[in-house]
């Protein structure tokens, strides 16, 4: 994933211990919405590569892991809101 990729948060397990030092993303973001990278970071760790992300009007950084690439229609889950019945 790159600066400017649309990405969308598939949710994750975050156990607070995280080695990457990322914000929990289940507190700040929406499960199912898209957002756009801002900075992209990799990180290694022996044999291992760690990426880590920040998003465009959102503080913190995430781990890339909880995120898939959105591709085709990009649809934004929107806040409940009761019809008048009048």
């Amino acid at each position: 994933m790159k600066i400017g990729d649309t990405v969308r948060f598939t949710g994750c397990d975050y156990t607070g211990n995280d080695t990457l030092n990322c914000e929990d993303p289940n507190e700040l973001l929406t499960l199912g919405n898209t957002y756009l990278i801002e900075k992209s970071e990799t990180f290694v760790d022996g044999y291992a590569h760690l990426d880590r992300i920040e998003l465009i009007g959102v503080d913190g950084r995430f781990n890339a892991e909880c995120f898939e690439r959105a591709t085709g229609c990009i649809r934004q889950k929107q806040p409940y809101k009761e019809h008048d019945t009048e």
